[in-house]
């Protein structure tokens, strides 16, 4: 059984508009019906408002599709998350100092060796640059270590010496690579000191 059709006919700006709809209990009625205007004689209207219900089915569409690419999104971050807990339970497990820093001399990432080997906190050795700690009669050939690094070089058995938050100097034996073009260095560092 169809539904009955309502009509009603009003003026708007000296104009004559005629409205039809099916009236329809709205849990039934689907997204898409909306109901049809016809301007008295006209087809534009019902043009106009074809148009406008085609929008609004583009836009649940896009709903749809940006519900599903959130829910994605959601996943990606979890999953990065995951890695990112996984990275750190593996870096902290060496008791040799593991560190991400750039090549303008700046530690990003520590493990917890590093605190442990030299005193200072995670916070201290990432807010300062690295030359500060190493031993002024190391600070050159580091600097040029370091140069060459970011050249594409790696440092194998490099010896240096860290200042320890007591004053203290610690020897360092060091195995680091650059990132080339990306301005960051790997690098691990073993205790050398007797």
């Amino acid at each position: 059984e169809s539904a009955p059709l309502i009509r009603k006919t009003i003026n708007v700006l000296d104009r004559a508009w005629q409205i039809e709809a099916l009236a329809v209990p709205i849990e039934q009625s689907p997204l898409w019906t909306l109901p049809r205007v016809v301007l008295a004689g006209g087809l534009i209207g019902s043009l106009l408002i074809g148009l406008a219900a085609g929008s609004f089915q583009s836009a649940v569409r896009n709903a749809g599709q940006l519900r599903w690419a959130n829910t994605r999104l959601r996943k990606e971050i979890r999953e990065r998350e995951t890695l990112d807990r996984q990275l750190r339970n593996f870096f902290d497990l060496s008791v040799d100092l593991f560190c991400i820093a750039t090549t303008e001399g700046y530690l990003v990432r520590v493990n917890e060796a590093w605190t442990k080997t030299l005193g200072h906190s995670e916070e201290t050795l990432l807010s300062r640059p690295f030359f500060d700690l190493v031993h002024p009669d190391d600070l050159e050939s580091t600097n040029a270590k370091l140069g060459a690094l970011a050249e594409g070089a790696t440092a194998v058995n490099f010896v240096n010496r860290y200042r320890h938050a007591d004053g203290t100097y610690r020897w360092l034996s060091w195995m680091s690579s650059a990132a080339t073009g990306e301005g960051e260095v790997f690098a691990v560092a073993h205790d050398i000191t007797e």
